[in-house]
């Protein structure tokens, strides 16, 4: 059997080729083949992908290194510059305060005002007898109608801290006021024994063109200031109010009014390691004097007025007759 041999290759002096990998003819320069740790490809751009995946890799990997290092320099360098609660505070989420207000309806005599109609059921219990749960109860009702308090309102606002750094509250402002006729839609007039007047920190006269925060003429300031005779004296002049981290201190504000009716918004103003802020409270505020017939009659479309039933003892609601000249002093038109 005759069998071809291969020709003899001749070799070329000064010349060496470059080694063969398994799976690979010559006629690929060392240049184009895959290293030895990468699977042999058998398209350009499926090796240049196969190339760049570790190198891709170690490239975030290095960047990631280098700012976790910078950042922890930069805490290190900042912290005895900016402070610990400084630092912490760039970290924490929500507003630098939250508010909350509630009426206060305990001043031993209540009363509130409608611009609508307002009705009571024969067998209302307040038309039976007037007790602190029937009055509560009853309060409930006349608020979610829409009734607003007669004369007077009064806020417990609560702040609360939410950040490590000073806070301190500087002011407390009436904004956005609204005026209007005196409501003269429905009259409920009600009273709670025993109630007690709450200590006022902060009025504001709404009758009063513009509005400010007013020491009180009477009652002390957080139990440890002296009673003021100066009723035009600005309580935030006086006094500036710490908010502690987690911690929650209230201020009791007085908003009066003697003629026709006001809706209001209210703005706090504070500090923040000294530097001025302000925040919207949530709501909108209300109150309303009395509605005149005269200076000696009030003028509604429908009263409720408390009496003595005699028969029972008891205090109870009775509708007025003739709720268009109810006996008053002192009315302001």
């Amino acid at each position: 059997m005759n069998v071809d041999k291969p020709p003899v290759k001749r070799k070329v002096a000064g010349i060496r080729r470059p080694a063969v990998l398994p799976g690979r003819s010559r006629n690929r320069t060392a240049k184009g083949d895959a290293p030895p740790h990468v699977e042999a490809s058998t398209t350009k751009a499926a090796r240049l992908a196969a190339l760049g995946r570790p190198f891709t890799w170690g490239g975030k990997t290095l960047v990631a290194a280098i700012s976790a290092v910078a950042l922890a320099a930069a805490v290190a360098i900042a912290t005895p510059v900016i402070g610990v609660s400084r630092i912490s505070d760039m970290f924490r989420s929500g507003p630098d305060v939250a508010i909350r207000t509630s009426k206060i309806f305990d001043y031993g005599s209540d009363a509130m005002a409608f611009g609508g109609e307002f009705t009571l059921a024969p067998d209302e219990p307040t038309r039976i007898a007037i007790g602190p749960d029937s009055a509560a109860t009853l309060l409930g009702k006349m608020e979610t109608a829409g009734g607003v308090p007669l004369h007077l309102l009064r806020l417990r606002i609560d702040v609360r801290g939410n950040r490590s750094s000073e806070v301190r509250v500087t002011g407390l402002d009436v904004i956005e006021l609204r005026r209007s006729a005196a409501l003269n839609g429905t009259l409920v007039s009600y009273g709670q024994e025993g109630g007690n007047e709450p200590v006022q920190q902060v009025v504001f006269d709404l009758d009063s063109a513009v509005p400010q925060g007013l020491l009180p003429t009477r009652a002390q300031v957080d139990n440890s200031v002296a009673p003021t005779t100066k009723p035009s004296e600005m309580f935030f002049s006086n006094y500036s109010l710490p908010i502690k981290d987690n911690e929650t201190t209230s201020i009791i504000a007085q908003f009066s009014i003697s003629k026709g009716a006001a809706t209001f918004d209210l703005q706090l103003d504070y500090t923040l390691d000294g530097k001025p802020r302000q925040m919207l409270i949530p709501g909108q505020f209300a109150t309303s004097a009395l509605s005149c017939g005269s200076q000696t009659t009030a003028d509604y479309d429908r009263a409720y007025m408390m009496t003595t039933n005699p028969g029972t003892g008891a205090l109870v609601l009775q509708e007025q007759a003739d709720p268009h000249s109810i006996p008053v002093t002192g009315c302001v038109h």
